[in-house]
């Protein structure tokens, strides 16, 4: 795997697991991606009948 699609995909790993934006709004900019792994992701967590667990920011930051 390229470096390049290497340092994508762990931008959109931190965006998935480590961001406070919607889901839905990284699935869309994943999906819109050229680069395939990217595209492959949007497309598993959209279908994906198990579910995904994200990080809960709570009150006290955990």
């Amino acid at each position: 795997m390229e470096a390049p699609v290497r340092s994508a995909l762990k931008r959109a790993y931190r965006r998935l697991f480590r961001s406070d934006e919607s889901l839905e709004a990284v699935l869309e900019e994943l999906a819109a991606s050229p680069i395939e792994p990217l595209r492959e992701w949007a497309q598993f967590f959209r279908e994906t009948r198990r579910g995904v667990i994200r990080r809960h920011q709570g009150p006290h930051g955990g």
